[in-house]
């Protein structure tokens, strides 16, 4: 199964909100409640992303452990960082693909539809079954 992963790389720095007001919207948009935010530690441990590497960033995973849902928003302290947590939130959905191939594949569609982008320093990474939504709400926040 081909893991779809949208990559967006601009070498224009888009002026984006702050990554815990993008959240908000995406999350509005597609319908989440009962996320669990992510702590630095969790972030690190999970996607492998170090502190030293963003600025700031909004990070939560559903509740509910059966659920695929995941969005990670990080505002990389610059450009190198920003290319290198690119890379890892792919990885993550990659790994999430591998896991549900195995367990839980009801949720592999959403996972392949997972959408990594990376617009200047601003790296995200949406995981909803209402990715169409989400994506078009983060896509009218860029100004």
């Amino acid at each position: 199964m081909l893991c779809l992963i949208v990559s967006g790389c601009s070498k224009e720095t888009a002026d984006l909100p702050e990554p815990d007001e993008l959240y908000s919207a995406v999350a509005d948009a597609a319908g989440l409640s009962e996320m669990i935010e992510l702590t630095p530690e969790e972030l690190q441990d999970i996607v492998g992303i170090d502190p030293e590497e963003y600025v700031d960033y909004a990070g939560y995973q559903a509740s509910w452990g059966m659920s695929p849902d995941e969005i990670i928003i990080v505002r990389a302290a610059d450009e190198s960082k920003a290319k290198d947590i690119e890379e890892k939130l792919k990885s993550r959905v990659e790994h999430k693909r591998k896991s549900s191939e195995v367990y839980l594949t009801e949720n592999l569609p959403i996972i392949n539809a997972a959408v990594v982008q990376r617009d200047g320093v601003t790296v995200s990474m949406l995981i909803t079954e209402n990715i169409e939504d989400a994506q078009t709400v983060y896509n009218k926040l860029k100004k």
